[in-house]
Parts: structure tokens; C-alpha cells; sequence
């Protein structure tokens, strides 16, 4: 399940077909803190734009207050306007400051940038963990941007990752690298590859569940 809050819908709950009423419930009840504080955020934001968060806009579409997932939370989007002559992202308490050359747009290139070297240090360093955990050795890790795959292992033993995964839940990337660093003592995908990854990812099944409903929008995220 996934909560949004959006300026300009409000409140939304993303609840799968298999889940239940009392389930989504509970949910929300769980995420009560996390619904009241990315309110406080809309607020905010609305009061800096004098009554209305939706005045700063981006030609791409995204404005003051959209949020954009990030591992397992969200982050609210603040676009700022600088005399720099670069775009310029950073994250600071729950945000991602924008801030871009005054008369230019561009806030989707800006966001692509830093989620990429988000992914480069988190999937690095989750791929290094987990390779000293499953006693393996590769050759290369690339992070990149790839159109329909999360991840591969070759069999020259280089690892490459989809950058996109930084927005999606961190279980999910964990096993995405769990899987392929799999691949480096099993090329297959027989039961004896399934019982390597359940060492480290008793929930695989789960996780390859919510790729597989949630994989095309995730793809389509930033463009």
C-alpha cells in the first residue's frame, strides 16, 4: 500500500486488489504521524506561494508540494529560483530543494541528476554488503537507466542496476541486488537459485510481486 499527498488531490491511498478493508484501515491509522506532517508540508508550502502551492510550476509539470518516492518515504518537492547558473538539488528534512537558474525550467533533468547519484552510492554499498553476505566476488556494478530491466548479472560477473530504483521501496531494491548477486553462484533461476536469495530475502516473493504491479509505473517515473 502507498500514500500520496498532493496539492491538487489531496489525500490518496494506493491500496492492492489482495488487500483488505480493515487492512487499509490500519494502514492509515500507522501512518497517521507521517499523513499529518506531509499535510503541515502542504501548508507550508501554501502560505510561501500566498494561498496557492500550485503558482510555482515547472514547463515539466511538477510544482511546490508534489512528492516523489524515495527508498521506502516520500519527499515534498520545493522549487526555488537562484542566480546560479546550474540547477542545484538537495535534500534536506523530507524536502528536495530545487533550485533552478532564474528563467529557466528543467526541474525533471535536475531531479534525474540527483536521483542517479543517489543510486550510485545507496546500490553500490548495498551491493558490496550484500556480496561479503553471500560470500561473492563480481567484476564491474554500473548503474544506469534501463527500459525494462531492474537489474542483470552477466556472466563475466558484472552487476547492472535501473537508477529508477531509488523509488522504490528499499526491501525491493534489496532484493532486486540480492538476486542478481544470486546469479554469481547460480546463472539460472532453478530452486537451488530461489533458496540463495531466501537466505538474505525471505520476502522475495513478495517483492517481485510489488515490481511486477507497480514496474510500469516506476519505469515511467521523472520521464
Amino acid at each position: 500500500m502507498r500514500l500520496e499527498v498532493r496539492p491538487d488531490s489531496g489525500l490518496t491511498l494506493i491500496v492492492p486488489k489482495h488487500r483488505s478493508v480493515e487492512r487499509a484501515r490500519s494502514f492509515i491509522y500507522e501512518k497517521s504521524s507521517w499523513i499529518l506532517r506531509k499535510l503541515a508540508d502542504q501548508e507550508e508550502a501554501r502560505k510561501r506561494t500566498g494561498g496557492n502551492a500550485c503558482t510555482t510550476r515547472d514547463s515539466d509539470g511538477l510544482k511546490d508540494g508534489d512528492s516523489l518516492p524515495y527508498l521506502s518515504g516520500e519527499l515534498i518537492v520545493s522549487i526555488n529560483r537562484s542566480e546560479s547558473t546550474k540547477a542545484k538539488v538537495t535534500q534536506n528534512k523530507g524536502k528536495l530543494i530545487v533550485c533552478l537558474p532564474a528563467g529557466r525550467d528543467g526541474v525533471r533533468p535536475a531531479l534525474e541528476t540527483w536521483y542517479r547519484a543517489q543510486a550510485e552510492t545507496v546500490i553500490r554499498r548495498k551491493v558490496d554488503e550484500f556480496a561479503a553476505r553471500l560470500g561473492v566476488k563480481y567484476d564491474r556494478c554500473v548503474v544506469r537507466s534501463q527500459k525494462t530491466l531492474w537489474g542483470s548479472c552477466s556472466r563475466k560477473r558484472n552487476l547492472s542496476f535501473n537508477w529508477k530504483l531509488m523509488m522504490a521501496p528499499e526491501a525491493v531494491v534489496d532484493y532486486v541486488i540480492v538476486h542478481e548477486l544470486a546469479h554469481l553462484r547460480e546463472m539460472n533461476h532453478s530452486k537451488r537459485f530461489w533458496a540463495i536469495v531466501a537466505e538474505d530475502c525471505p520476502g522475495w516473493r513478495e517483492y517481485r510481486k510489488w515490481l511486477r504491479q507497480h514496474g510500469r509505473e516506476l519505469a515511467a517515473s521523472l520521464g
